[in-house]
């Protein structure tokens, strides 16, 4: 029997990104580009700053294989499906 390791932790990081790139696919490559350690499973928008975006991000590292695709590999969808599929929610608003 073999021990399946799994650790879910939480970083802050920024990217930079200017106004005319903020298209979900952008935003996605540069947060992959970043380097960051596991898979990503929870991605909040914290500030926006001239030309950087802060994020909180939740990271899933583990020995197993993921059974989803990455939130950084979404693709809008094309036509309709009963099949299951992961949901990316964007709530921008003013922050204080």
């Amino acid at each position: 029997m073999s021990l399946i390791v799994s650790q879910v932790f939480t970083k802050d990081f920024e990217i930079e990104c200017p106004p005319k790139k903020r298209v979900w696919s952008e935003i996605a490559h540069r947060i992959g580009e970043t380097g960051l350690p596991g898979i990503p499973i929870r991605i909040i928008l914290t500030a926006v700053r001239e030309q950087k975006l802060v994020f909180e991000c939740s990271f899933l590292e583990t020995d197993r294989k993921p059974v989803w695709s990455s939130l950084l590999n979404i693709r809008p969808r094309q036509i309709s499906s009963a099949k299951p599929f992961v949901d990316v929610c964007w709530i921008i608003g003013e922050m204080s």
